[in-house]
């Protein structure tokens, strides 16, 4: 990430090395929500049917 210092503090540089940071785990945090949704209803189906 961007760091506070050096030749000045830029909003911009912050706002692209964040950008960039999230679209390298992006593919990670998808999958991670359909494992999770899917043990989600995974368990609702097991415990309502009793």
């Amino acid at each position: 990430m961007a760091t506070i210092g050096g030749t000045g503090f830029s909003i911009s540089k912050i706002g692209l090395e964040l950008i960039s940071t999230l679209s390298a785990v992006a593919p990670w945090l998808i999958a991670g929500a359909v494992i999770a949704w899917a043990a989600h209803f995974a368990l609702l189906r097991k415990y309502s049917r009793k």
